[in-house]
């Protein structure tokens, strides 16, 4: 139950969660409004007044760490209500019709939270194959690369989905599968890191599955751990997936077929100031090749496009999952889903196969990647 309120919580978020708290309980006090007087009460009495403030003040608290549930809700409340009042406004206009809007207005929030709810379930188990193509003058041979990422398994999708998924994938006779991170997080159990690992065991590319490590695999979010204890430590993640055939790329690089070099890192938020420069992980790395920079977190792009690299395949922002998450992303100029250009080079963020805390996706869908790499004319 605690965690209604502080999964995912960052202090420096802080200020976020509370601008949104101010803004879900300044709705909350212009609407109750509304709602008192339907009742027969006045709503500028003093007591009417003091009940309205408390139901605003409410929301800060629910709102106050912006990644949790309790704010989501809160803040999918107030938007329902927002679209229900303007399409109750809309329908009184058309009509001419006189009188309270309150009940119409009260009763299609409950229909438009409701098809949002069923929306964002859908699209939660919902898996889809994303394609892009990429032409290299470095390979004399096309490669199909297939990019899962951010499974978060055992916490908010059904299992079966990625059971089946390794089945389409391994039918799709992939060369090369990448594992880009957060196949786990803080809430996965023992079992279940050991479960997902031997599933992904089952993909059979030609040149074998990659595993770079996310932000969440090694469980460092104590605040998300359900008992405040890591389920599986370092040694039996890192067994469970070398034991299953999957090779870790961290700050190292694998050559793959004799003309690409994929190169891994190690994530970012728990590497800061241990990450090699890209220069300094290549150095002495076979030249001529098709550079393939992997790394969970979509950064240092330009840097690598200047490097040589050809393509970039990241995951992390699950595209935003929901909005308004999706816009924040974009407004603070994160490289939130899809295909981008840095002079030769391709980078490509994938939203990730499930989403992350929340059971719910209405920014763009759960995935997997295939990347067609074809020798450039």
């Amino acid at each position: 139950m605690l965690q209604f309120f502080t999964l995912g919580y960052m202090e420096e978020y802080l200020p976020i969660g509370a601008a949104v708290g101010v803004l879900c309980g300044a709705y909350t006090f212009f609407r109750t409004k509304g709602l008192i007087r339907a009742l027969g009460k006045n709503p500028l009495s003093a007591k009417s007044c003091l009940l309205r403030s408390f139901l605003a003040v409410l929301n800060i608290p629910f709102c106050l760490n912006m990644w949790a549930p309790s704010c989501v809700l809160a803040f999918y409340i107030m938007l329902s209500g927002i679209i229900a009042d303007i399409l109750a406004f809309v329908f009184h206009k058309l009509l001419k019709k006189s009188g309270s809007r309150f009940y119409l207005a009260g009763g299609l929030a409950a229909v438009v939270f409701a098809l949002l709810l069923v929306h964002g379930l859908y699209g939660m188990n919902r898996i889809v194959k994303t394609e892009y193509r990429v032409a290299s003058k470095n390979v004399k041979n096309p490669y199909k690369i297939v990019f899962i990422s951010d499974t978060h398994y055992g916490t908010i999708q059904n299992k079966a989905l990625l059971t089946k998924a390794v089945d389409d994938i391994n039918a799709l006779s992939p060369d090369i599968v990448v594992l880009g991170g957060d196949i786990v997080d803080e809430r996965t159990s023992k079992e279940d890191m050991q479960g997902v690992f031997a599933d992904l065991g089952r993909l059979r590319p030609k040149f074998g599955t990659y595993f770079i490590y996310g932000n969440h695999d090694t469980q460092p979010y104590t605040v998300d751990l359900p008992n405040g204890e890591r389920t599986f430590s370092d040694i039996e993640l890192e067994n469970a997936v070398t034991d299953n055939g999957i090779v870790i790329l961290k700050e190292n690089y694998a050559v793959v077929g004799g003309e690409m070099l994929l190169v891994g890192r190690g994530d970012y938020g728990w590497n800061v100031g241990s990450r090699a420069s890209t220069e300094e992980l290549i150095l002495g790395a076979p030249e001529g090749m098709m550079r393939v920079m992997l790394d969970h977190q979509p950064l240092d792009t330009e840097k690598n496009a200047e490097l040589g690299f050809e393509l970039q395949l990241s995951g992390h922002t699950h595209g935003g999952q929901i909005f308004p998450y999706s816009v924040m992303h974009s407004l603070m100029g994160i490289l939130n889903y899809g295909e981008y250009r840095f002079g030769d080079m391709t980078h490509i963020t994938s939203s990730g196969f499930t989403g992350w805390g929340w059971p719910v996706r209405n920014a763009f869908y759960c995935e997997y990647v295939v990347v067609q790499v074809s020798p450039a004319e």
